[in-house]
């Protein structure tokens, strides 16, 4: 089964799971931006968290089934506008498309990424233990108009109605896990971050200014990296020896802004870091847009460690029931 893309409004690619082993010979780890998302997507396809799939930056996609084939599409927090042949569809959902039909997400009011699964996965080439696309390493390209896609399932059949409804918050441990994804994502409130054993490198006037201030998302944001706008912090910056770096740390630029480094940063950084985003908050701030308020609240690592515990333990819970329903449709 296969899909051609008849529009391409915002960034197109494959993504898989990340090159970990590689980073010793200076390849970026790259991998979905919002790993929430692109396992809450898989596993309502019944695929294994790291499964390859589509990922939509922005929206503004148009993909023309060529064969009966199901998809499911997750974007947590994202506005986004769904269709089959003109009809809305909602996310996370198993949906079913016909030979012919024509698959419609609009651009994105609220959020950034998309993603969208199949059972099974989407069939793309491997490079260096990974189809995802890290076009900046040369590994991968962006998909473009007129591309096939291609998926591994060969056996898709209807789950009944065009979108097969996932059960309700009647089961408990699944209630609450959903309840716990959305709260999430809800209203605005500061970014968690652990401080950087070298923050000693910045005064205590550029520590206290950069918890104070908010910040906006720059139009200069991609894959690599988040850049910050708002008052320079105080004080002199010099680039040091360069030292590892990983998703989500915050370095600060000669110019006194910081950037968030994201899934296709560089393995090393020359840069100071000030900090590093708990991994908890990696997808919230994944979705975060252009001009979007930002603020940061220190936190240890303990306290970041516990709160990476109760999400995993709510994600393990939903990845059950949506395994457990996938299974159950195919």
């Amino acid at each position: 089964m296969s899909f051609v893309i008849e529009k391409c409004g915002g960034l197109l690619l494959m993504q898989g799971r990340g090159r970990w082993e590689y980073q010793h010979l200076g390849v970026p780890v790259g991998g979905p931006v919002d790993h929430v998302s692109a396992r809450l997507a898989n596993w309502v396809c019944g695929n294994e968290d790291d499964a390859n799939l589509l990922e939509i930056g922005l929206g503004g996609l148009r993909l023309r089934a060529l064969g009966d084939v199901r998809i499911a599409v997750a974007g947590i927090g994202a506005e986004m506008d769904l269709r089959i042949n003109g009809s809305a569809v909602p996310p996370g959902r198993m949906l079913w498309m016909e030979a012919g039909s024509l698959f419609e997400l609009g651009y994105m009011e609220r959020g950034r990424w998309v993603y969208i699964a199949t059972p099974g996965g989407f069939a793309a080439e491997q490079l260096l233990g990974s189809a995802g696309s890290l076009t900046r390493a040369g590994l991968g390209r962006s998909l473009e108009v007129g591309d096939p896609i291609e998926t591994y399932a060969r056996d898709a059949h209807p789950p009944g109605p065009r979108w097969k409804p996932m059960p309700g918050g009647a089961l408990a441990p699944r209630g609450a896990a959903l309840q716990w994804l959305h709260l999430q994502f809800a209203g605005e409130r500061a970014i968690r971050v652990v401080p950087d054993a070298r923050e000693d490198l910045f005064s205590a006037a550029a520590i206290a200014a950069f918890y104070d201030t908010t910040w906006r998302l720059s139009p200069q944001i991609d894959r690599m990296g988040y850049r910050l706008d708002g008052t320079p912090l105080p004080g002199r910056r010099e680039q040091i020896i360069s030292g590892g770096v990983t998703f989500g740390t915050i370095q600060v630029s000669g110019d006194g802004k910081p950037i968030i480094l994201m899934a296709d940063r560089q393995p090393t950084g020359g840069y100071p870091c000030i900090a590093h985003v708990a991994s908890v908050d990696l997808p919230r701030v994944a979705q975060l847009n252009f001009g979007e308020a930002i603020q940061f609240e220190r936190i240890d690592s303990e306290r970041a460690e516990d709160l990476l515990l109760v999400a995993e333990s709510y994600l393990a819970q939903m990845r059950e029931s949506l395994l457990s329903q996938a299974g159950a449709d195919a």
